[in-house]
């Protein structure tokens, strides 16, 4: 599910990751099911920028809504301004092929992403 949309006038100074988004205006909790390699350390990393895109932050008003990874609180994302721009990431070890990566609506706002990236992280061996 899910509506991809461009940001408001993207001035050239918003780097490309932030121009376009995917909002989420249906259901409650709206998830991406990353594949992944069962026992194998992940870089989970999400982008933020509202820009306008709806017209909801012309005023000014702030937005929030929840990130999980699976079933595990992740992270709050709270924007106060159309050009705010955020991100967060997470490291986890996959347990099964696929990770989940969840936007949890607690508001009246649209939860939406404007970028998901997932890395496979080498970490040194531990004698």
């Amino acid at each position: 599910s899910g509506v991809n949309k461009q940001i408001d006038a993207a001035p050239k100074k918003i780097p490309k990751i932030y121009q376009t988004l995917r909002c989420f205006p249906d259901y409650q909790r709206n998830c991406y099911a990353l594949p992944v390699e069962p026992g194998t350390n992940y870089l989970v990393r999400a982008y933020f920028m509202h820009g306008n895109y709806d017209g909801v932050l012309a005023s000014n008003a702030a937005l929030s809504f929840d990130l999980y990874l699976g079933v595990d609180f992740w992270d709050t994302i709270k924007l106060d301004n159309a050009t705010h721009m955020y991100w967060t990431e997470f490291g986890s070890r996959a347990n099964t092929t696929t990770m989940s990566v969840c936007l949890v609506k607690t508001t009246a706002a649209v939860p939406f992403i404007s970028a998901l990236e997932l890395r496979p992280l080498q970490l040194p061996d531990r004698t």
